[in-house]
């Protein structure tokens, strides 16, 4: 199920700026949504394979193992890491998409 931010009726990464949602005149809560971002630190191990930045779409309809074990059954050592990273990032947003996404799907992988 998406979770819309309500009043604007938004998804939580496009209510930071809507007008509906903020605006008292328009019944909205100035407070319903902050634009300040939860920023964290994490050191990176010899063992990680790589990171996965994606908007809300993707995970509304996959979880992360799901996501990862999609990342992983594409990976190949015969391929450059450029068309691996292309290549799982393909699976996993047509993943989102063939179980109906109601969001967008944007991605970003960045492979050791």
């Amino acid at each position: 199920m998406a979770y819309k931010v309500y009043p604007g009726k938004l998804h939580v990464s496009r209510s930071i700026g809507d007008i509906e949602a903020k605006a008292k005149k328009f019944d909205g809560n100035p407070k319903v949504i902050i634009p300040d971002p939860d920023i964290y630190e994490v050191k990176l191990k010899k063992d990680d394979d790589f990171i996965l930045l994606a908007c809300d779409g993707l995970f509304e309809r996959a979880t992360n193992d799901e996501l990862i074990k999609y990342i992983f059954i594409n990976y190949t050592n015969k391929k450059t890491i450029h068309e691996n990273t292309g290549n799982c990032l393909d699976s996993i947003v047509k993943l989102a998409a063939f179980k109906e996404t109601e969001d967008s799907l944007s991605a970003i992988m960045i492979g050791f």
